[in-house]
Order: structure tokens, then C-alpha cells, then sequence
């Protein structure tokens, strides 16, 4: 069984300037970034725990090719990985992990 996948708002527009950002100085990059994505999250959709949870159920996705994570939660009652955030890799956890759920 697959999870449905639900980004919620501060996420979609996290993704949006980093396409934005990748748009002025790397066009082609822009839809490369758009696809790990969207890739990585269909995985995790299939394999609910493939990665490690941080700050309580929180987990995070590494992109591979781009230095952005992917903050995400499985919640079981909705059957839903939800996805909070996507922030550039050096980041403060610790002011990401405050945004968080």
C-alpha cells in the first residue's frame, strides 16, 4: 500500500524559491530539483521508514544531487506523509527543528 502524499503550505513554498533560486542561475537544474523531489517522496510513500526519524517523528529526506532536506512525518490515522518543510542543507537544525510540528 502506498501513503497518500500531502505538502503543506510553508513546503510548497520553500520549493518554489528554490526553484526560483535554480531558475536565475541554473535554468535546467530547476525541474532536475522538482523531479529528486517528487521522487524521493514517492519512495518514502511505498517505505514509510526508510529514513531515520529526527526531532521526535519528524524525519528528514538528503537530496543527492541538491543541498536541501526534506522534512517529513508519517501519520498513521490519515494514512499520509506529510511533508512540513524543505530547507537548504545548512540551515540551523535547531531553528528548523522550531518550525516543525
Amino acid at each position: 500500500m502506498v501513503a497518500e502524499i500531502v505538502v503543506r503550505p510553508a513546503a510548497e513554498s520553500d520549493i518554489s524559491d528554490a526553484v526560483d533560486y535554480y531558475l536565475l542561475v541554473a535554468p535546467t537544474m530547476a525541474s532536475d530539483l522538482t523531479y529528486e523531489i517528487d521522487k524521493e517522496l514517492k519512495l518514502v510513500a511505498k517505505f514509510l521508514h526508510l529514513y531515520p526519524a529526527v526531532y521526535g517523528d519528524n524525519r528528514r529526506i538528503a537530496l543527492k544531487k541538491f543541498p536541501y532536506l526534506v522534512w517529513y512525518r508519517y501519520v498513521e490515522e490519515l494514512d499520509a506523509v506529510i511533508v512540513f518543510r524543505v530547507t537548504h542543507n545548512r540551515r540551523n537544525p535547531v531553528a528548523i527543528h522550531r518550525t516543525l510540528p
